[in-house]
């Protein structure tokens, strides 16, 4: 009698074990979903995590263009691929300053597979018998380069020296501009306006002529070659700003 009582004893207690560690087991398995992870668990699950699944860091984005208004930054300068004059009617063309900044802006937006270009603001090269192409620049102390990035001269005070290291001939998409090898400028070398000669403030007119400067010269001749009549067609020169 007493053997049995301390069997069926050993039974209950056998059946409680099973019963608790059962319930252990359903505990766990419904832990709420907001449970703190594991230190390993941080990385693979915190969106927000600055590790990849690799372990390495994440690849950092492209650093954003920075020169606005800064001296010390290289400079981009292309010539738009599109040539331009005046009057009503005229297509493709530009009235003032502001829409030859418009110009040159339209040109580089095109250009997005030029990483020198794309996302970068230009200002064109072009003055207005009261306000001058050097007056509407930041006066960059770093060099000034092609759409391609190469050198055409090592500063603002370069730039205007009337001698550059290359020809600005390159487009907006860096091709070479060899067919129409001209651009308005009302400009001189120094960047001061050649008052008189910008085919009336770009408006045009009759008999009215316009400083041009030459893609085929590294000399001053770049930026003054000279007056031409305001009913051709030339390009324009964009510098970054």
């Amino acid at each position: 009698m007493l053997l049995r009582r301390v069997l069926f004893i050993g039974r209950v207690v056998g059946w409680a074990g099973a019963l608790a560690a059962c319930g252990a087991f359903e505990a766990s398995e419904s832990a709420p979903a907001d449970a703190a992870p594991d230190a390993a668990g941080d990385a693979r699950l915190n969106p927000d995590s600055e590790q990849r699944g690799d372990g390495a860091a994440p690849d950092a984005p492209a650093a954003p263009k920075t020169c606005p208004g800064i001296e010390a930054c290289t400079r981009v300068v292309f010539v738009t691929s599109a040539i331009f004059t005046f009057g009503a009617g005229a297509n493709p063309t530009f009235s003032d300053l502001e829409t030859a900044d418009l110009r040159c802006n339209e040109a580089a937006a095109r250009a997005i597979m030029n990483k020198n270009v794309a996302g970068a603001t230009f200002v064109a090269w072009l003055s207005v018998d009261a306000k001058s192409a050097g007056s509407r620049m930041v006066h960059g102390t770093k060099p000034y380069v092609g759409a391609t990035g190469l050198p055409i001269a090592a500063n603002w005070t370069a730039l205007t020296s009337g001698m550059l290291e290359r020809t600005i001939d390159l487009d907006e998409y860096g091709a070479q501009q060899k067919t129409n090898t001209t651009a308005w400028t009302g400009t001189a070398t120094d960047g001061r306006a050649t008052v008189g000669t910008t085919c009336a403030n770009w408006k045009g007119g009759v008999g009215s002529n316009g400083t041009i400067g030459s893609l085929a010269r590294s000399d001053n001749a770049w930026t003054n070659q000279g007056p031409y009549s305001c009913g051709g067609y030339a390009h324009l020169y964009c510098i970054e700003q």
